[in-house]
């Protein structure tokens, strides 16, 4: 595309930006909130009042820049003039508060509350939901953030004190098996809660078997269909955790009865609920086609975050020696959290400095604790140059409503672009329409409607490229 444009398409839709409206007669208190920790402040809401704290109103803070402005006639009990302060700050919102600050109204209609910094009362650090000991305890590594350092742990029913800090690294006590813990924060008049379970394990046997026509231990034909199986002893049992089976992408699932999800550029990960002491699953796949040369492959089980077993398998068409090792890769994807989304108040992720501007996606209903991230690869067909987007959320493709997406194209490019969305994989595709939606000195901006499709393309084709996009495709 000329200077090549690299496209940012993420899983969302953009709802509406909040707009404020200044009147003459109102007195607006507004300001901005910084985001850290990893939550998004967008649609919390942030409480105003003066000297009673019972008396007070709220807004919402928009998804534009993270701004709010909250309206301070409607205080009930409360004269306003020049002078008064005004209070707002945001609390509980899933474990996250911001300030308090406080201005003083100057009676012109709009006052600016200082920046206020969202932070989480109880941040535990590493912490694991299966943990296998000699000893029925497990490292609690925690903080708290000022001024919620008054704390106390429930375990299994029994409330003890933990330490007046705003750091504890200590080994906490439990039993062998499913746990329930309860990590309380507050400042005297305030309280934060976290909850949580930990599974501590003494041992575990774990066995993956392979079946199929002439498997031999680890090896797999070329081109074959296989059963692997899972078996999984326990020393205690464990309730609604999550058993996990990390597959090359260059095998074919064919058959599961878990959650197909995609990890990596190399792998997808299979998730089952399992509970007990004795769990087996199992799962079908087509080996993949290889050439002269056998190639290996990594398999790896997972009980949460907790590593059973990591096989290599070999697929040979031949022979086994020789065989080229295609590795797995386990990289940490940071993904984007945002309290709570509504059919209202959708997710919006925003980029910065980059040819997308924004994407949102719209719930059919309430989340809460939304997660979002999106994953690049890029690519060329022919003359066209072509980035494919993986997104990820834990809100279910069922209910999402719609996404939107906005990006911009500098004014210089001559090209045609093209959106398109993957049903299956990226083998069945379809193209989306998109609108000129506004353009400056620089850019013309887009906008587009898709429905809750995971993958997208997003294709962009010089004057004389191939005009047939469906022929270069197939």
């Amino acid at each position: 595309m000329g200077s090549r444009i690299n496209f940012i398409f993420v899983l969302g839709i953009f709802s509406a930006v909040i707009l404020f409206s200044c009147f003459a007669d109102a007195s607006l208190a507004c300001g901005q909130v910084n985001s850290t920790g990893g939550m998004e402040p967008q649609w919390m809401k942030v409480r105003i009042y003066s000297q009673d704290k019972n008396n007070f109103t709220t807004c919402s803070v928009s998804p534009s820049e993270n701004k709010f402005c909250c309206d301070t006639e409607k205080i009930f009990g409360n004269n306003w003039a020049a002078g008064k302060q005004v209070i707002g700050g945001i609390f509980n919102e899933a474990g996250y508060f911001a300030g308090p600050v406080s201005l003083y109204t100057s009676g012109e209609g709009y006052d600016v509350f200082p920046l206020m910094e969202l932070k989480k009362a109880i941040i535990l650090n590493n912490l694991s939901k299966v943990v296998f000991s000699n000893e029925p305890r497990f490292l609690l590594n925690a903080r708290f953030s000022n001024p919620f350092n008054f704390t106390k742990v429930q375990t299994n029913g029994e409330i003890k004190d933990l330490c007046n800090c705003d750091e504890y690294v200590e080994y906490i006590n439990g039993s062998f098996g499913m746990n329930s813990f309860k990590i309380t924060a507050g400042d005297g008049q305030r309280e934060f809660v976290e909850n949580f379970v930990v599974a501590i394990l003494k041992s575990f046997e774990f066995n993956r078997t392979i079946e199929c026509e002439k498997c031999k231990n680890n090896l797999v034909k070329s081109d074959k269909e296989a059963v692997i199986k899972l078996s999984v002893s326990l020393s205690h049992p464990v309730e609604g955790m999550e058993l996990k089976e990390y597959v090359p992408k260059d095998f074919d699932i064919l058959e599961t009865d878990g959650q197909i999800r995609e990890y990596s550029e190399t792998h997808n990960v299979i998730i089952w609920n399992v509970s007990g002491k004795i769990v087996s699953k199992s799962y079908k796949v087509r080996s993949p086609k290889v050439s002269f040369f056998p190639r290996k492959y990594v398999f790896r089980s997972e009980l949460e975050d907790a590593l059973l077993r990591e096989d290599k398998i070999t697929v040979s068409r031949f022979f086994s020696f020789w065989s080229f090792d295609e590795g797995i890769e386990f990289k940490q994807v940071k993904k984007q959290v945002y309290s709570r989304v509504s059919p209202s108040s959708p997710l919006v992720f925003k980029f910065k400095n980059k040819e997308i501007i924004r994407i949102a996606i719209f719930p059919k209903k309430t989340i809460n604790a939304a997660e979002f991230s999106v994953e690049e690869y890029q690519g060329d067909i022919e003359e066209d140059e072509v980035n494919y987007y993986s997104l990820d959320t834990n809100i279910e493709t069922e209910d999402i409503e719609k996404i939107f997406v906005e990006f911009r194209v500098p004014k210089n490019y001559s090209g045609n672009l093209s959106l398109y969305v993957f049903e299956n994989g990226w083998e069945e595709w379809e193209d989306s329409q998109i609108k000129v939606s506004g353009e400056d000195k620089e850019y013309v901006y887009y906008q587009a409607y898709v429905p809750s499709i995971k993958k997208i393309a997003l294709v962009g084709k010089e004057e004389g490229a191939f005009k047939d996009f469906l022929r270069i495709f197939g």
